[in-house]
């Protein structure tokens, strides 16, 4: 079946966020409450949140030079972001019991952020309390932020679409997530939207001196680094309509133009 939507009974069931899971835990009595303390010693309870913990994977072949990961937290009314350089590989952060989150983490690079790696809270929560945020995680977090708050966002199979990501497109982030958002709101979702046109095959020609035979390394996870000549020329493919690569200080920007026309721009160091 074409629709990401299934039969509501039986997702209903199968479907059990851990938000869902500890309230039915704190009503069955001191016993099982405190199993539910044990295995989640971490997390505290403080009025409307709780403690999760966000594991922070290692950097994947693709941003192996960053620095390290920002972590932001996104709530309906509410945003924290945490930046540093060498993070440890679990941080607690503060989620709401009873409502949505957005969980980012985006690659430091000396020249700016890469695309975001990404968990959803409460949907990608396992028993334990702990976020696993992932690359097609990031995708699926910048397509539900514009649903934070609404009644779509509990009822869609967040899960199902972070499988299809990867196994539908060669680089997701060369398809807009605001077109998912938009047809999930509209009740519209389909897997054929996951669909994109074959990528551009870019060359950049006349880059700097201390942009040639250097590596470049792409804002995407899904992508490789790429290497220019000692001519300053750079040959890499452009899914959809603009990307940018990495170059120590240096930010590539590659895009194609409403008219179609394709171009670059190399920021400052």
């Amino acid at each position: 079946m074409d629709y990401f939507a299934g039969d509501r009974k039986r997702r209903a069931s199968a479907r059990r966020t851990p938000a869902m899971t500890m309230e039915v835990r704190r009503c069955c009595g001191a016993t099982l409450g405190l199993l539910w303390v044990l295995a989640t010693a971490s997390c505290e309870l403080a009025g409307g949140d709780m403690g999760v913990l966000v594991d922070l994977p290692v950097l994947p072949a693709a941003w192996e030079q960053a620095q390290g990961w920002e972590l932001s937290v996104r709530t309906e009314d509410s945003v924290s972001v945490l930046r540093a350089c060498a993070l440890p590989a679990r941080v607690s952060v503060r989620l709401p019991r009873d409502g949505p989150a957005v969980i980012t983490l985006r690659p430091v690079f000396p020249g700016g952020l890469g695309l975001p790696y990404g968990a959803l809270w409460p949907p990608d929560g396992d028993l334990s309390g702990c976020l696993y945020p992932d690359a097609a995680g990031g995708w699926a977090a910048a397509a539900a932020e514009p649903l934070l708050g609404s009644a779509v966002f509990g009822g869609f199979d967040w899960g199902r679409l972070r499988t299809e990501l990867p196994a539908r497109l060669d680089d997701p982030w060369g398809l807009d997530p605001a077109t998912v958002s938009e047809a999930i709101a509209a009740g519209g979702m389909r897997v054929s939207i996951l669909s994109q046109p074959a990528p551009d095959a870019v060359l950049v020609m006349g880059l700097p001196p201390d942009c040639s035979d250097a590596v470049f390394w792409p804002d995407s996870p899904w992508l490789e680094p790429v290497r220019s000549g000692a001519d300053g020329s750079l040959r890499l493919w452009l899914y959809g309509p603009f990307r940018r690569w990495f170059c120590g200080q240096r930010v590539l920007c590659v895009g194609r133009s409403p008219s179609g026309e394709l171009g670059w721009t190399l920021s400052q160091p």
